[in-house]
């Protein structure tokens, strides 16, 4: 998701008050509000000003003041009925344009917040990178890739070290397909910002689109050692590791990602997996019971709860049907449920899998289909067919997919038991 961004805290650009009692009352609301106790900075800034001593240009601050942060409460509409007031009263601050602008994009009114940043940029030279990086944001938004890059790149040349630009501007080139001008945005992101773990997070996933497996675990790792508790860079890293067969490394990542957030059934699924491919079907088991506990309609827990008891020669039927009796099967992965159970046929599979989904998803859907037919046929006894599958599987699948490391594993596994 796109992050539109205002200017930190909003610096108080006030004349001369009137009155000491509504310079305090501001100081505490700006002190408020540095410390994230915007309900606190709400009430100083509506004391401020029902002191009635502030001139119209003041009081314009304020309420754009107040604005941001209703804002960031999530309150968009009475950030915005301040927003309007405060340009009624002075139209020529532009700062209020651009928050007026961030708050209409959350509310993913783009018309609207793209002549506010446009406003922005005409009204306060000073800030036009600002705007026109959070202008990029909108083109982003609506998928105007070459807009939004040419418009960060103007807020870059504006403002060469506004960090944001380069790493929004990196977003736009992958979102294209342009890998290596991600890569190279991303890297200057980090070099203003070194401690940038966003910006090691996507450039990770820009190497792996290039296929540059052992730099994406790299900056997976440097994510991770600056912020140990960002389970996103450590689940990544995992599924990276799982997709090249480096089970025991996914095992390590996903233990890890479990413990920052038990609760996220999807964690114990990836963890399961790792650990069917090491041969520990009593732990792969244990996982997957506890996903679907924490989510019963988590059907990949469901499919692959019923993998491992086929692995391990149990018969599951009655547990495979009771589980799997009130999930949504018309969803995918659900279409693989009924194949297993035999209510469907690897052709359905087939066409139900590729069918209304988008370019971007479909070499990924790809790999799963060609993966849960091998699962399939292999439970039929069709060796040949389960490996013709999963060679298929191989090629379509992504390098971060974990289907990719599991379908290679079977392919050992078939050729090592002739």
């Amino acid at each position: 998701m796109i992050r539109f961004i205002v200017s930190f805290l909003l610096l108080m650009e006030m004349s001369c008050l009137a009155y000491a009692d509504a310079l305090d009352l501001l100081k505490a609301g700006l002190a408020a509000e540095s410390r994230g106790d915007f309900g606190a900075a709400i009430r100083f800034y509506t004391e401020a000003i029902d002191t009635g001593s502030l001139s119209d240009a003041n009081r314009a601050v304020v309420l754009a003041s107040r604005g941001v942060a209703y804002d960031t409460m999530g309150e968009m509409d009475r950030a915005i009925d301040d927003f309007d007031t405060a340009i009624r009263l002075y139209p020529d601050y532009g700062k209020t344009y651009i928050y007026r602008g961030v708050a209409w994009a959350k509310k993913r009114d783009f018309n609207r917040a793209s002549v506010d940043f446009t406003d922005a940029i005409r009204r306060d030279p000073s800030d036009a990178f600002l705007a026109l990086s959070n202008l990029g944001n909108v083109d982003e938004e609506i998928g105007e890739h070459d807009r939004a890059i040419e418009n960060y790149g103007r807020a870059i040349e504006l403002n060469p070290s506004y960090v944001p630009a380069y790493y929004s501007r990196a977003g736009a080139y992958y979102a294209k397909g342009d890998y290596d001008q991600a890569i190279e945005d991303y890297g200057r992101a980090i070099g203003l910002k070194p401690s940038y773990v966003d910006a090691f997070n996507n450039r990770a996933i820009a190497y792996l689109a290039k296929g540059a497996v052992d730099k994406a675990i790299a900056d997976f790792g440097a994510a991770i050692r600056l912020n140990p508790n960002n389970a996103t860079a450590v689940v990544n890293r995992g599924h990276v590791y799982a997709a090249d067969g480096q089970f025991e490394m996914a095992d390590v990542d996903f233990s890890s990602a479990i413990k920052l957030k038990p609760n996220i059934a999807r964690l114990y699924v990836d963890r399961a997996r790792a650990r069917f491919y090491l041969g520990q079907t009593e732990a792969a088991v244990s996982d997957l019971t506890t996903a679907i506990r924490l989510d019963p309609s988590d059907i990949y827990a469901l499919i692959w709860l019923h993998l491992t008891y086929v692995r391990a020669a149990v018969d599951d039927l009655q547990e495979f049907t009771r589980n799997s009796a009130t999930i949504n099967r018309k969803k995918w992965p659900g279409p693989v449920v009924d194949l297993h159970l035999g209510t469907t046929n690897p052709e359905t599979i087939s066409t139900v899998g590729l069918s209304d989904i988008d370019t971007k998803a479909r070499l990924e859907r790809a790999c799963e289909v060609e993966f849960y037919l091998g699962t399939f046929y292999l439970e039929q006894g069709d060796r040949v067919e389960a490996g013709r599958r999963f060679e298929a599987a191989v090629n379509a699948c992504p390098l971060g997919l974990i289907e990719r490391g599991a379908a290679k594993a079977e392919l050992i596994r078939l050729r090592s038991t002739r």
